[in-house]
């Protein structure tokens, strides 16, 4: 009889030492385990929208390249005129015109 109530006591301890180690470490991590999971969401949701952000800005600097291009282009073409519009000037000014 007396191993049976030795063996009960044991068993007790042991239950309650489990219950406490269940109670305090493995709910704490399971807790801490959903927040990292959560957080995770949030860092993929950011990552996603700042993949879009740089998508977007990329294809807006495009953009204004090809409007700078055009426009330097218009701005040489301008000056192209100019010129020659100054030496045709130049030009009728020795002919006395």
């Amino acid at each position: 009889m007396e191993i049976l109530e030795i063996c009960v006591s044991v068993t007790v301890v042991l239950t309650a030492l489990g219950g406490l180690i269940v109670f305090s470490i493995v709910r704490t991590l399971n807790k801490s385990n959903d927040d990292l999971r959560l957080m995770i969401g949030e860092l993929r949701d950011l990552i996603a929208e700042i993949r879009h952000d740089l998508k977007t800005s990329n294809e807006r600097v495009h953009r204004l390249e090809g409007e700078v291009r055009e426009l330097k282009y218009s701005s040489q073409k301008a000056h192209d005129r100019i010129d020659a519009f100054l030496k045709e000037a130049a030009a009728h000014e020795r002919l006395g015109h």
